[in-house]
This record gives C-alpha cells, sequence and structure tokens, in this order.
C-alpha cells in the first residue's frame, strides 16, 4: 500500500507521531492533497521549531511557511540553547506575527534580553494564549506589563520572567477585560501590589503567584471576588499575611499551597478554611518546615486526623523525613500528590493519614539523594510513573534503582558528586543509573572535578542527545576533545555544553562531533570586556571566519557574557 493510498484520517493520526519541522520537510509540497491534510493539521498543532537544525529552519521559513502561514493557529519562537538565535533570525525573513492571520496562540522560550518582545507583541491583537517561559529581561522591559494588557483578546497568560536586576514590580496602567487565567513565576509578589494586579485584571478566575516574605506589614484591604482558583508559592511568610489573603478571597473553590516555612498544623489549616473559604472543593498543600521534637511529629499527624479532615473533607497528608539529616526538615503534602516536584532523602521516615497507595502521578521532576552511610533499604510504595527529569547527588543505594526500575519517561538526569567520593565509584554509579534507563536524551554533570574527566569518555551510552559538561571544573584540552569525540557520548550528541582551553577546539568539535547541531561554548582565550559591542567582537569575528563554511549562526549570551551559542546548518 502507498502512502497515497492511506484514508485522511489515518495521515492527520501519522503526523501526530513527528515534529513540526518534520511534517513540513517530509511531506509538504509532494502534493495537494497532502499539503491541505498539512494545512489542517497546522490548526490544531502548533508550530515549533524545537531541535531542529538551522538548514531546515531556513527553509521553512523561506519556502514552506509562506503558504501555510494562514492556517496557523499556534506558533513557539525560541532562543533555547538547542535552536540558539531563532528568534532574530525568523525577524530577519521579515517574517511579523500580524502576518499570521488566524494565529491565537503564542509561546516564547528562553528570550535573552528581550529588547524587542514589546515590539512583538503588539503585532499579536488578535491571540487569546501567550506564554513567556524562561524568558530573561533587562532594563528596555519595564514597560511589557502595559503591552501585554493592552492586547484585547487575552484570556490565557503564563508569565515565567527573570529579570537582570532586583526587579521592582511595576503596576499595568492598563485595565485587561479579557485576562481570566494567570500565571506569574519568577517575581515574588509583595501584598500591595498583588492586589492592584488583581484590580487591573477585573475578570481574573485563576491565579498563580509567588508570595514575597516583604509582604509582613502590609494587607489586603478590599476582597478579591473574582478568583476562584488560586496557586501560591510562599517562603517564610508568617501565617497572618496567608490569613489576610485567605480573607480577602471568598469565592474560592480551589487552593493549592506550595511553601517553605510557616508550619501551620491540621487544626490552624483547619480554622483558617472553616472561617474564610466557604466555598472550598479542592485543597492541595506542601509544606517544608523544620521540626526537632519526635512527639511534636505525632501531634502534628494528629492536628491532620480529625473529623474535618478525615470524614467531612477526606482530605489526607503525609509527611516524610529523614533522621540523619542535621536541618530536621519536614515534607509535608496532600495526597494524591499534585505538585510536579518531589524530594527525596533516604532513609525515609513516613508518617500518613492516606488510606490508599500512595499517588504521584503529577510529579514530573524528582530530586534524590541518600545518607552516605545507609544501605538500609526502604519500602515505599511511591509511584511515579510521569517522571522526566531526575536530579541525583551521588552515591546513592539500591533505593534508587528500585524507582528508577518505575520511571519509563525518564529523558533528563542531572548528576552531582561530592568531592570525597572517588573517581572509580563514581562512574560505576553513573553507568549503571544510565543502564536503567530506556530513554534517557540528556546528560547534566553538576559539581564534578578535573579528576573525573574520564567519566563522560568512557560511559557506554545509548544515543543521548543533550551533553551538559560545563559542570566540570576543567576546561577541556585538544586531547580531550579528540577523546569525546571517540566516545559514544560524543558520537550521539546534538547539543554541548562546555569549557574549552582554546578557540581551536571549538572548530575542532564542531568538525568531529557528526551529529552535532548546537554548541554551547566557553572558551579560556576569550578576553570579552564590557566595552566589545557586538560589531567589533573579537572572538565572534575569528569564529565567523574559520566556521564559514558551516554557514553558523554565532552569538555571544547576552545573559552570560563569556558564553558563545553556535547553530550549526549540518
Amino acid at each position: 500500500m502507498t502512502l497515497e493510498n492511506l484514508a485522511n484520517e489515518l495521515l492527520l493520526d501519522l503526523f501526530e507521531y513527528f515534529r513540526a519541522v518534520e511534517v513540513l520537510r517530509s511531506f509538504y509540497g509532494l502534493n495537494s492533497r497532502l499539503n491541505e491534510l498539512i494545512s489542517k493539521h497546522f490548526l490544531k498543532h502548533r508550530l515549533d521549531f524545537h531541535r531542529s537544525p538551522k538548514k531546515d529552519f531556513d527553509l521553512i521559513c523561506q519556502v514552506y511557511l509562506p503558504e501555510i502561514c494562514e492556517n496557523i493557529l499556534s506558533i513557539d519562537l525560541s532562543d533555547d540553547d538547542d535552536i540558539p538565535g531563532e528568534i532574530d533570525l525568523f525577524l530577519s525573513y521579515g517574517w511579523t506575527l500580524d502576518r499570521f492571520a488566524n494565529l491565537r496562540s503564542v509561546t516564547f522560550t528562553n528570550i535573552r534580553y528581550g529588547e524587542n518582545i514589546c515590539d512583538i507583541l503588539s503585532q499579536c491583537q488578535q491571540i487569546i494564549h501567550l506564554n513567556l517561559t524562561a524568558c530573561y529581561f533587562g532594563y528596555s522591559v519595564r514597560n511589557i506589563w502595559n503591552s501585554i494588557w493592552a492586547l484585547p483578546n487575552l484570556i490565557y497568560c503564563f508569565l515565567s520572567l527573570v529579570f537582570k536586576d532586583d526587579y521592582y514590580l511595576s503596576i499595568p496602567n492598563q485595565c485587561s477585560t479579557s485576562i481570566k487565567h494567570l500565571t506569574i513565576i519568577g517575581i515574588s509578589f509583595q501584598i500591595g501590589p498583588l492586589q492592584a494586579f488583581c484590580e487591573r485584571t477585573p475578570q481574573l478566575e485563576y491565579l498563580s503567584v509567588d508570595l514575597s516574605p516583604r509582604s509582613i506589614s502590609e494587607s489586603i484591604q478590599t476582597p478579591i471576588e473574582s478568583i476562584s482558583k488560586l496557586n501560591i508559592s510562599i517562603i517564610d511568610v508568617q501565617s497572618n499575611t496567608i490569613e489576610n489573603l485567605l480573607q480577602h478571597t471568598p469565592n474560592l473553590i480551589e487552593l493549592k499551597i506550595d511553601s517553605c516555612y510557616p508550619d501551620l498544623n491540621g487544626y490552624e489549616w483547619e480554622n483558617l478554611i472553616r472561617n474564610y473559604l466557604p466555598k472550598l472543593e479542592q485543597f492541595q498543600l506542601k509544606m517544608k518546615f523544620q521540626m526537632f521534637n519526635p512527639n511534636q511529629r505525632d501531634q502534628l499527624l494528629k492536628s491532620f486526623q480529625t473529623p474535618f479532615w478525615i470524614k467531612e473533607r477526606q482530605w489526607f497528608i503525609q509527611f516524610h523525613f529523614n533522621l540523619d539529616d542535621k536541618s530536621n526538615m519536614i515534607y509535608l503534602y496532600t495526597l494524591p500528590f499534585s505538585f510536579t516536584n518531589f524530594d527525596l532523602y533516604f532513609p525515609l521516615q513516613i508518617q500518613t493519614t492516606y488510606p490508599n497507595d500512595d499517588c504521584y502521578e503529577q510529579v514530573q521532576r524528582l530530586s534524590y539523594r541518600c545518607s552516605l552511610q545507609t544501605e538500609e533499604i526502604i519500602t515505599t510504595n511511591f509511584q511515579f510513573s510521569n517522571v522526566t527529569h531526575l536530579n541525583v547527588t551521588l552515591p546513592f543505594n539500591q533505593n534508587l534503582i528500585l524507582l528508577t526500575e518505575k520511571l519509563l519517561q525518564l529523558t533528563s538526569l542531572d548528576v552531582s558528586k561530592p568531592k570525597n567520593m572517588s573517581s572509580h565509584h563514581s562512574f560505576d554509579q553513573l553507568q549503571k543509573l544510565i543502564d536503567s534507563t530506556n530513554c534517557l536524551e540528556s546528560l547534566k554533570f553538576s559539581s564534578w572535578s578535573e579528576s573525573d574527566m574520564l567519566t563522560p569518555i568512557a560511559l557506554r551510552t545509548r544515543e543521548i542527545s543533550r551533553v551538559h559538561l560545563r559542570g566540570y571544573d576543567h576546561y577541556f584540552t585538544d586531547e580531550d576533545c579528540f577523546r569525546l569525540s571517540q566516545s559514544s557520548l560524543g558520537k550521539s550528541c546534538r547539543i554541548l555544553f562546555i569549557k574549552v582551553q582554546t578557540r581551536s577546539n571549538i572548530i575542532e568539535l564542531i568538525n568531529s562531533l557528526p551529529n552535532l547541531q548546537s554548541l554551547i561554548c566557553q572558551s579560556k582565550d576569550d578576553y570579552w570586556q564590557f566595552n566589545i559591542t557586538a560589531m567589533k567582537d573579537p572572538f565572534i569575528q575569528w569564529l565567523n571566519e574559520n566556521l564559514n563554511k558551516h554557514n553558523c549562526s554565532i552569538k555571544r549570551d547576552l545573559r552570560y557574557k563569556h558564553s558563545i551559542r553556535i547553530w550549526i546548518d549540518i
């Protein structure tokens, strides 16, 4: 059977197994029927260039995009490390977002500095969804709030922002009557600005923010009645601030709190809910705090065993701790677990009010460490079926292996080690951990010493495409680069983070790593200074001259100035 004999429904299902770039590159232009189906495909799926070689990006912007731009409903533009400089290249081809007549959703990921973001947002008058994910801004975007709040049709807004300095949160002059769903990450709100933001967003129904400890002396004065769903992260905020906030959000149906202090017990939470939240139906809680006395732990459990928790609401909690942990930290959370991050420090002690098997389907990022002296196997019912990222501090024991047998979705691994751990032992453990995974794509070395240099070169790996070696206290030499190019890790690598001795090592890596698409590097002989402009950067000029045949996009990172970002045309 030929491809053309497949029903339209089967072809559309087939397209879903490919990235957007692969759909266009593989099927567009074969015949008019496939072209129509591809246009229909993009009515439901976003266009993004994630992990694309530069030549594919160039081809789509120049050839395919003019034919399908009116059918694009969602687009993702990024300056991420696997496609560095993508947004600048996109704009250099003359593309503006107002040319996408039916565009409804825009995502910007890992913007560096973002001087032109307000101009780009002005082209998005028709969008309903806006996502700014892990974006870094400097001084020139103080009016970003007005640019967003001026979008007349915006309903869903997700903002994950980092600013150059300690940023003072300005209040939008605009009043948005359309935004209903708002998430802001990376900026800690004081109570005063939080109330002002809500006043500028009168239709707001869902709010997710970080609450600042600087809000101790402030309070909300008038009720925020529009919000029915509230998700807050708080660090070291006093209980009276939490009480003031809940007192002025009387229409909450769902409340989710992730906190590091205060240590409110079950009796205190019960009083807050009874007194201020008569409509509350769903309560999700995660708290991290210190508790020194074992009797206090028993009393803590008891406070969540009242009829209010067990019978009336059927809200259950669990907490775990490590007796070897000198900080005496307690991790308390409601079950089923509803947060994306989870921390484990073995050996665990667990106390719970939950009558069923533990459920952790929402966990995507898992952090693991264990006491150096323990070999005890702890039997738990943890089920981390959807974890994609694992952060491990070596050494580990059999508890982690038991957990990783259930980590079928794991794609990213970040490994740290203490200085007193031998290279041989750390290598054996890391190899064992990698062997227990099935679909690992990213490997990051954090806090590794120069004496462990043989570890990444000697590892036996499947196709790990993203390798982060800048966690080594070492600049790779000519010999190191050659040995890396001969290793299984180097041969499969598509995105490489590395520190090198000389600029010639950069040329060597690009020439010797067959699948390399993106190189994020720092060279010891790069003597960049603050008075050097992009037009007169001798290091970038040298790279352009010596990589001319590769048609690379070469940029200095506007956030980390000694980092060079190269997108390779392969």
